[in-house]
């Protein structure tokens, strides 16, 4: 679970599943996660991908 990474949030567990969608919907969506996304996020599609699967499901 993050809590056990993060010191502290203030985030639920509910909240977090939303933020694991989000950034799934977002790396799926080309028109949103473009060629300059990584530049301004400094996050691949697929890193991203990794990242929300640290992330809590329902």
């Amino acid at each position: 679970m993050i809590s056990a990474i993060l010191p502290r949030t203030d985030l639920s567990a509910q909240e977090l599943t939303g933020v694991r969608r989000l950034i799934y919907q977002a790396v799926a969506d080309k028109r949103f996660f473009d060629w300059e996304m990584p530049t301004l996020t400094g996050f691949t599609a697929k890193e991203f991908e990794a990242i929300a699967s640290k992330l809590p499901i329902d």
